[in-house]
């Protein structure tokens, strides 16, 4: 199973499954979206999981936090201080 976590101030949207099968039915570009995030999704979870496979710890963590702050696909933190991550959550995501 995957989570997810906000490291950055965030807003979300639940939308019930209903609405959303509906959604998707009515508009064919709906549908087409939910499939990319599906995809993103299970990308995501591969990116993650090859992460765990590095016997480096301290290569693994830096993969992680790559990921985590999505610094490649130029992401910049909301915050002057950087990005909002603990050490215990840093230890959990990269298995150390």
């Amino acid at each position: 199973a995957m989570s997810f976590m906000a490291l950055e101030e965030t807003k979300l949207l639940l939308v019930p499954l209903p609405a959303v099968r509906a959604i998707a039915s009515a508009n064919p570009h709906a549908a087409g979206a939910l499939g990319q995030i599906a995809e993103i999704t299970a990308m995501l979870a591969i990116e993650a999981g090859c992460e765990l496979l590095i016997r480096d710890a301290r290569q693994r963590i830096a993969a992680v936090l790559l990921r985590v702050t999505a610094v490649h696909e130029g992401v910049a933190p909301n915050n002057p201080r950087g990005f909002r991550i603990t050490q215990s959550q840093l230890a959990e995501m990269s298995n150390v």
